[in-house]
């Protein structure tokens, strides 16, 4: 049965969706597969690497992909899986890699966040080599809530050699518009909580607020006794941002600009219609799941040494899903090399305003 003659009701049972033999395959081997659940089941044609018919299957709550040996590709690398969800904290889907003989790997043990519900999210993962060298299968599973698995992408990828800058830049993935991810993102590591203040030669790095945050303004109160920067960089990280929305920064009440926010491409699987999801009326109303790395350059006369600064970030309209930040940090740069002094108090405070 194919995935366009495979209704609700039959989503409902264990089915196969797609069937290499009756389905049309790509003739480009470099090409991606989605398939999307919300707000409709649809996917993309078949590539010739996809091994096997697609099985989604209410119980117990997984969607399999299967995917041929790399050692049978002359001119694919590896294979990237990309699942978009909305994530309530619960720790979201977790994902497997199903050999050949059965046997299971956990890749990712939970892709979501503990803690507040952020709304949709999005995750990469590189399916290690050794494993899809043989071939295999992925298994996305989210027992119970599988409803909150909008999306699931695999595309193909070639390796490159390149040269990074900086000892704490550790690449595995480049996407379409050149955004690193880590290597520990890229294996399905939890995304790192940028804690604690660092000192490295001139530049200080002041820790905002690590965890995630929650509202429609944030404040931040930063005294520092270090001296005056000449520069500084407000960094972030942003989810639930409306596209079409800004958010304002703004430093002891004076406006400074808007905050910046990482490129992304419109053919990017973590771009999502929600239109027809209530009403099937409802005119594209497209949103970005995922968490993006956000800035914005300040120049060092709107600091105040020795006083307290107040950083606020807010939007100036209200926006329809609640925003959150996290590893939110400042970075200070002097002139000459300055020292955080014997203080272990937290150079900075936060007030979330809802």
């Amino acid at each position: 049965m194919s995935l366009a003659q495979a209704g609700s009701k039959k989503v409902e049972k264990n089915s196969l969706l797609a069937d290499p033999s009756s389905t049309e395959t790509f003739s480009n081997p470099i090409d991606s597969f989605s398939i999307t659940l919300k707000p409709q089941l649809q996917s993309s044609p078949l590539p010739a690497w996809i091994s096997h018919s697609l099985n989604l299957a209410s119980t117990p709550s997984l969607l399999e992909i299967s995917l041929a040996p790399l050692s049978q590709q002359t001119s694919i690398d590896h294979f990237v899986l990309t699942v978009v969800f909305d994530d309530h904290g619960d720790g979201g889907p977790f994902i497997e890699w199903k050999k050949p003989n059965g046997d299971r790997t956990m890749l990712c043990g939970g892709l979501g966040v503990n803690g507040p519900a952020v709304g949709f999210n999005a995750r990469k993962l590189l399916i290690p080599y050794d494993l899809a060298f043989d071939g295999g299968t992925v298994v996305i599973h989210h027992e119970g809530r599988f409803d909150q698995v909008i999306s699931a992408t695999v595309q193909t990828a070639r390796t490159a050699t390149i040269a990074v800058l900086g000892e704490e830049n550790n690449v595995a993935l480049l996407d379409e518009v050149g955004n690193s991810i880590s290597e520990d993102l890229a294996a399905g590591d939890r995304p790192p909580l940028k804690e604690g203040d660092v000192m490295k030669g001139r530049l200080m790095t002041i820790e905002l607020a690590a965890t995630t945050q929650q509202g429609g303004e944030f404040e931040f109160i930063v005294k520092s006794e270090e001296g005056l920067p000449d520069t500084l960089m407000l960094n972030t990280e942003v989810i639930g941002l409306d596209l079409e929305s800004q958010m304002e920064v703004r430093i002891n009440d004076t406006f400074v600009g808007i905050l910046n926010t990482a490129p992304f491409s419109l053919t990017s699987s973590e771009l999502i219609n929600t239109a027809g999801w209530n009403n099937p009326e409802d005119q594209p109303q497209f949103c970005l799941a995922g968490w993006r790395k956000a800035w914005l350059y300040l120049p060092g006369r709107v600091w105040k040494q020795g006083e307290e600064n107040h950083i606020l970030l807010s939007m100036p309209t209200s926006s329809s899903s609640p925003i959150s930040l996290r590893n939110s940090t400042l970075d200070l740069h002097y002139d000459n090399n300055v020292s955080l002094g014997h203080s272990t108090t937290p150079l900075a405070k936060d007030l979330f305003r809802y």
